[in-house]
């Protein structure tokens, strides 16, 4: 019965058989919080994938987000890149951040190790309040 409810007052796009799936998901889940723009979807794997070494699917990534934002910022008139620097500043977190575990590896007394653990959180501070 949920579904013939779905099916009948849902607005928007139907499938096979005239089901709407969002209604019915929406329905049966809940509806989601907000829904985010490309940019912040590619932005997300992004950070994800140069987070955990995939660079070369984080550079692709980040030349789709350049593309992508390019055209949202044409569509909507933003003049700023947010994404992208926003990728920009990650960037500099991981970079730090192994720069950081790399010495930390070496042993506690590894010279430059407290001057990287500051650079580390000043890397991860630029990134959070960009966000």
């Amino acid at each position: 019965m949920a579904q013939a409810s779905a099916r009948s007052s849902a607005k928007g796009k139907t499938g096979k058989g005239g089901v709407n799936v969002a209604a019915i998901a929406a329905e049966r889940f809940g509806a989601p919080r907000h829904d985010r723009r490309l940019t912040d979807k590619i932005l997300a794997a992004f950070n994800h994938a140069y987070a955990t070494g995939a660079v070369h699917t984080a550079n692709h990534l980040k030349a789709v987000l350049a593309d992508v934002e390019e055209k949202e910022r044409a569509r909507y008139a933003r003049r700023n890149s947010t994404a992208l620097s926003q990728a920009d500043l990650w960037i500099a977190f991981v970079e730090a951040r192994n720069r950081y575990n790399s010495l930390c590896e070496k042993g506690d007394d590894a010279p430059g190790a407290e001057k990287a653990l500051e650079s580390m959180k000043d890397a991860y501070r630029a990134w959070s309040e960009s966000v």
